[in-house]
């Protein structure tokens, strides 16, 4: 659950937000003509977009290009509190403070970039806190302080590619999607949107692709790997759920059952 959440706006568009959050939450980012710095502070979330499924440790940050996002801060032990800064980039923005070319400077060799980054993001609270200080001038200003900072502690490749992104967003291939995030905790319609697809078309597509229904077919992979972990590792049987897709352990057993006659403990002990 949000909450609170606080932003700056240069024009029309919300350029610096802050988010509390408390666990569990899924939040949904769709940038499908803009890109995205995200700093998080308290327990790590898990990252999934079109092209990757990671996880953001407490103080790291992400650069996400366009595209939807899903930020998965899952309650392991009890209700934490999260902070969530994310910084927006815009075409407009980025034509309006000049950012369209990257500025010619030589990276250093930064060993402590997390802290550097940490440190900027703690510049912004100033801000957050006394409201009243930022303006269009201050707000550009700090947007082109994170875009040198990133370029000096060896992100300009991340920057460019934003960039590039901004001025020509491309489409990934849809198996290529499906197979990154089958053991995702998404459901269809977040996968639909993820390939940016109406649920009926990405249905469509799927049954084209696969020769299956996304529910079936999902499944019984998750199901497989499900398999896999009770049998090569020490996990629990809710661990297990989680880390093969399944938010409900309950339902999960309820699949495993159904697809292998017998439910997750026993197939354990009997392997």
């Amino acid at each position: 659950m949000i909450i609170s959440r606080h932003h700056f706006k240069f024009k029309d568009f919300i350029v610096f937000e802050k988010a509390i959050i408390t666990t569990p939450f899924k939040y949904e980012g769709v940038f499908n003509n803009s890109g995205c710095f995200i700093y998080i502070k308290g327990s790590g979330s898990k990252l999934i977009s079109a092209q990757e499924n990671k996880v953001v440790d407490d103080k790291e940050s992400a650069l996400l290009k366009c595209g939807t996002y899903y930020f998965d801060f899952h309650k392991k032990n009890k209700e934490q509190q999260i902070e969530m800064i994310a910084i927006h980039f815009f075409p407009e923005l980025i034509r309006a403070i000049s950012l369209h070319e990257l500025p010619k400077v030589d990276p250093l060799a930064v060993t402590n970039a997390k802290a550097i980054i940490s440190n900027f993001i703690g510049s912004l609270e100033v801000y957050f806190e006394h409201p009243t200080l930022m303006n269009d001038e201050v707000l550009a200003l700090k947007l082109k302080e994170l875009v040198l900072l990133l370029i000096q502690t060896n992100q300009i490749d991340s920057i460019q590619g934003l960039l590039t992104d901004l001025r020509n967003p491309k489409s990934l291939a849809f198996k290529k999607v499906v197979e990154t995030h089958i053991y995702s905790n998404l459901s269809v319609e977040e996968l639909a949107k993820l390939n940016n697809l109406s649920l009926s078309s990405f249905k469509r597509e799927f049954k084209k692709t696969y020769d299956d229904s996304p529910t079936s077919y999902i499944n019984r992979r998750r199901i497989e790997k499900a398999k896999q972990l009770l049998t090569q590792s020490n996990d629990n049987v809710n661990e297990i759920a989680y880390n093969v897709g399944f938010n409900d352990p309950l339902y999960f057993t309820r699949i495993f059952k159904k697809q292998e006659g017998i439910p997750p403990t026993m197939y354990r002990m009997a392997n």
